[in-house]
């Protein structure tokens, strides 16, 4: 088979609104003759029925189709075109995005993953954008308030692909993948122009007056209206009005630069100023998702002068920021760079303690982080169920790394926490854990000490069985200084009556058979001193002294 070029740019004028536009075919494909060409070449091998030869002769008015000429160019319905439909897959989807297929009335929500086809009529609202990837490699990108028809999208082979746009207002991104078939194609169709290319990112833009706008971001396009064609290269733009040929393309303007810190923890709503750009009327400025800016979730137009908001509610995570300045006719420069930011946090740090599935032999639970709120405070919920309709806890002003939870009662419970920032706003709670409470026996009440003899003896109420009782005897308030530590299957224990005077401490605490120990009793305190002989003698100077006054 002999190699054809298919022509670089073509279109034609339209002048019909968009309604009626919608309603036509979806047009041709010309294909120029080069030497050794014949009409048979060329409906064997683009042709669904070559066999269709002489109505191609008759739509080109080909007085000899066996007579064509290196350069002539050949019109071809895309219904006729072989292949197979290109389909395309929507990957994003924000805000109001909707379709009316192909021989349908209604308009039906897009949704991830819907499969869209030639003669789909797309379209977005005020706060909608719109990603479709084709299976081709091509891809279409739909900013807010965009309103268009996909007329047909032809796959004849890898190097073979035609689709054809029909543009009725807003603006869209096409990024075409660099293809040599001679019947690969990317049209983008406006009321006032026609815009195809091969292999390039490009923008086009259609207003409510008809004038087409088109920026070439990547490679270089074709731009036709009028029987005019203007290249517009890389870098550049350039205007359309309806019924007036392409404008000369110009360089682009280059964007601004935010003026702003974006390090850090930021919270809506959001403000940014930018640099001034000399020649620009405004600026376009986008917060994306992604650093390509497809899945844009916030667009604002300003003045040079004022500063970019973005108000409403935003969900915490990770974004860019990207900014276009806008010329006085309308055409949008290159994007800046993408500038990373994050809004808030991802979520609160986790706490340390208690850990999943932890058992608890306690009365209260001690919540620990590894540091303080980085937001202002931390939001803790602590439940009986794992929905958290049954709360026992829920605190949104901890300012430490540290809390104490009030006594609670035996049985599961489920934690999880927050992070709360100074304006109100609260961050997702982390992953839900789950922990257990022992119950604790009930301190003791010790009784006062009965010292007889070489005893001392102490009693505390029977707190059922299998209770065992741990009694402590110490020196000091703070038990440091132990004197006897002793185990009793009783409510009752003799110590050793101390040998030292001095005064002298004890408690007890209830030890359940699982071995869980409550807490002590309260302390009780006795005195020994030293009896006797030794006390006797320990008189005599207080006596004789007592005598010697009296006499």
């Amino acid at each position: 088979m002999k190699p054809l070029r298919i022509i670089a740019f073509a279109g034609f004028i339209l002048a019909l609104g968009f309604a009626g536009l919608v309603a036509q075919d979806a047009g041709s494909v010309a294909i120029t003759v080069v030497k050794g060409d014949t009409l048979n070449d060329i409906c064997r091998a683009y042709l669904i029925d070559p066999a269709n030869w002489p109505k191609i002769a008759a739509i080109n008015r080909l007085p000899n189709p066996d007579l064509i000429y290196p350069g002539q160019k050949i019109s071809v319905p895309v219904e006729y075109i072989g292949g197979f439909e290109d389909e395309g897959t929507v990957t994003v989807v924000a805000g109001e995005a909707v379709r009316k297929e192909k021989n349908k009335d209604n308009w039906a929500p897009l949704l991830l993953g819907d499969i869209v086809h030639s003669g789909d009529q797309l379209r977005t609202g005020a706060d909608g954008g719109l990603v479709v990837a084709f299976a081709s490699g091509n891809s279409l990108q739909m900013m807010s308030g965009v309103r268009l028809t996909v007329l047909v999208t032809k796959k004849i082979d890898e190097m073979n692909i035609f689709q054809r746009i029909l543009l009725g207002v807003g603006k869209i991104i096409t990024r075409v993948k660099e293809v040599t078939g001679r019947s690969s194609r990317f049209e983008v169709k406006t009321p006032s122009a026609v815009a195809a290319a091969r292999g390039t990112v490009f923008r086009v833009g259609l207003d409510e007056e008809g004038t087409t706008r088109t920026e070439t971001l990547q490679g270089r396009i074709g731009v036709e209206a009028q029987a005019v064609m203007e290249v517009v290269r890389e870098g550049e733009g350039t205007l359309v009005r309806k019924d007036e040929p392409p404008q000369k393309s110009r360089t682009l303007l280059p964007p601004p630069a935010p003026l702003d810190p974006l390090a850090g923890d930021l919270i809506p709503p959001l403000s940014f100023r930018f640099s001034k750009v000399e020649g620009a009327v405004g600026y376009r400025v986008f917060l994306s998702r992604d650093a390509e800016g497809r899945e844009i979730v916030r667009e604002v137009s300003i003045r040079p002068e004022e500063a970019a908001e973005f108000k409403g509610e935003i969900r915490d995570g990770n974004y860019f920021l990207i900014a276009q300045s806008v010329d006085a006719d309308g055409l949008e420069g290159l994007g800046s760079t993408p500038k990373p930011l994050r809004l808030g946090i991802l979520g609160p740090l986790e706490p340390t303690a208690p850990v999943e599935g932890a058992i608890l032999a306690a009365s209260a639970v001690d919540i620990l982080w590894p540091d303080a709120p980085r937001t202002g405070w931390y939001h803790i919920q602590i439940a009986q169920d794992a929905d958290f309709r049954r709360l026992v806890v829920d605190r949104t002003d901890l300012a430490a790394a540290f809390f104490r939870t009030p006594s609670l009662k035996p049985g599961f419970y489920w934690l999880r926490a927050s992070a709360v920032y100074g304006e109100g706003r609260e961050s997702a709670f982390s992953a839900p854990r789950r922990f257990q409470l022992i119950g604790l026996p009930d301190a003791p009440i010790l009784s006062q000490p009965d010292i007889n003899g070489k005893k001392v003896r102490f009693t505390c109420k029977n707190l059922g069985p299998g209770i065992v009782y741990r009694f402590q005897l110490a020196r000091d308030g703070g038990f440091l200084d132990m004197g006897e530590e002793l185990l009793s299957p009783k409510p009752e224990i003799s110590f050793i009556k101390p040998g030292e005077p001095g005064i002298y401490y004890a408690r007890v605490a209830a030890v359940s058979p699982s071995g869980v120990e409550g807490p002590y009793s309260d302390v009780r305190t006795f005195r020994i001193v030293k009896g006797g002989l030794f006390r006797f003698i320990c008189l005599i100077p207080a006596i004789a002294l007592l005598l010697v006054l009296l006499l």
